[in-house]
């Protein structure tokens, strides 16, 4: 018997769970944090170069291939660099993570259904997020439903074209962003059913 399966489809998944693909998609039409992608073996020195001469700090350092707020760093020093590679080297299989600059404003998701083709934004969803240094663990710590925000019709209408971005997310997506005063900053994308 065939049954039909809601989940997004695996090469869906794969896509949009590489942070180094998804921004590379995203950027092209909706608006992210400075992003550069690294890799642990070009080291320490080679790192704390690209960052200084890229963006400077704080920065927000992260595993291309994480979940959640695994390996996630907010470094607001170059001292602070060697901790943050670590945690990020003990969260990650994959070599490459990405630097990002920090936009100071709400930690949101939107709740997204999705067909694997068209995409339609359900709910604005608060996160509240311990975003640590390289010394601790970052966490996500719940959040608020429904959330109100002046860019709210905005950053839903920029999740459906995040979601259909990807062709096979299907069923629930969440897309992560941060929202400031004027803008919506898309920072991720959860190809599965999420807290939020």
């Amino acid at each position: 018997t065939r049954k039909t399966s809601l989940n997004s489809e695996s090469s869906a998944i794969e896509k949009a769970a590489d942070k180094t693909v998804f921004y590379k998609t995203v950027q092209k039409f909706a608006t992210t944090p400075k992003t550069v992608v690294l890799n642990m073996d070009d080291g320490l020195a080679k790192t704390k170069q690209t960052i200084n001469e890229e963006m400077g700090y704080p920065v927000v350092l992260k595993p291309a291939d994480g979940v959640s707020c695994s390996g996630l760093s907010m470094v607001t020093q170059e001292t602070q660099l060697a901790n943050a590679l670590a945690k990020i080297s003990a969260e990650s299989s994959s070599k490459r993570f990405i630097a990002q600059e920090f936009i100071h404003g709400e930690a949101a998701s939107i709740s997204v259904i999705s067909t694997g083709k068209k995409a339609m934004a359900i709910s604005l969803n608060k996160q509240n997020i311990i975003l640590a240094g390289s010394d601790a663990a970052s966490s996500y710590e719940g959040g608020v439903v429904p959330f109100d925000h002046r860019l709210k019709q905005e950053a839903f209408k920029i999740a459906e074209k995040v979601a259909e971005a990807f062709n096979g997310l299907k069923g629930y997506v969440g897309v992560d962003f941060v929202l400031t005063e004027n803008k919506a900053f898309v920072v991720d994308v959860n190809p599965r059913l999420t807290t939020s």
